[in-house]
């Protein structure tokens, strides 16, 4: 698992240098909006979508079919894949804290908002991912692209509206106390964990069940 491990790391170096310009386009974005919310959602996409990148690159190489003449089981490859996820999605929330720090400071947002952001996003961003990475190992990336769009698009649109909605006083969560709050964003933390170790079970059973 080390050495799967280490070859996804590689790839991934490929593609940040590849994405890097967004990545910095979205922290400048972020800065000018005073948004912690959008470089949460932006970055954390752009830095978990880095692993249907690599997805991709194994297609293209056959990496499957090359995997198997080593002593490797099936679902080792799909299982570096949810492991390389929850790293990324660990290291977008530092990243959205770090950024969010003097957003908060010139925004005068609490640091224990900022960091409820940068974890909010990311858990959000952890579900289509897992969910993008089963229909991958299923259909292939250029069959699933279509869906993989959507699963991303739905989630941060709601986000985004509730986010609007409240920011203009339309919607109202001021009567829900802190210590409600965080019992809601656990259990939503905890169901996207399980829904995601869900889809990691279904992936491995999939690839498992193909001729490669």
């Amino acid at each position: 698992m080390k050495g799967l491990l280490l070859k996804e790391l590689y790839q991934l170096k490929h593609s940040i240098k590849a994405q890097g310009f967004s990545l910095v386009l979205f922290v400048v974005l972020g800065l000018a909006m005073k948004s912690t919310v959008y470089v949460g959602m932006m970055v954390t996409v752009l830095i978990t979508n880095t692993i249907l990148l690599t997805v991709g690159y194994d297609e293209q190489a056959s990496w499957k079919r090359y995997a198997m003449t080593m002593p490797l089981r099936r679902r080792d490859l799909v299982t570096v894949k949810y492991l390389l996820l929850y790293i990324l999605t660990f290291a977008s929330v530092v990243f959205t804290v770090l950024v969010g720090i003097p957003i908060g400071i010139i925004s005068n947002i609490s640091i224990l908002e900022t960091v409820a952001t940068a974890v909010g996003c990311a858990v959000f961003a952890l579900l289509p991912t897992s969910a993008n990475i089963m229909l991958c190992t299923k259909y292939g990336v250029e069959k699933s692209r279509l869906i993989t769009m959507v699963t991303y698009l739905v989630p941060f649109a709601a986000i985004w509206i509730v986010f609007m909605l409240v920011e203009k006083g339309i919607v109202n969560f001021a009567g829900i106390s802190n210590a409600v709050w965080g019992l809601i964003l656990i259990a939503v933390a905890v169901g996207i964990l399980g829904l995601s170790a869900l889809f990691w079970h279904i992936s491995c059973r999939i690839i498992e069940g193909q001729d490669l």
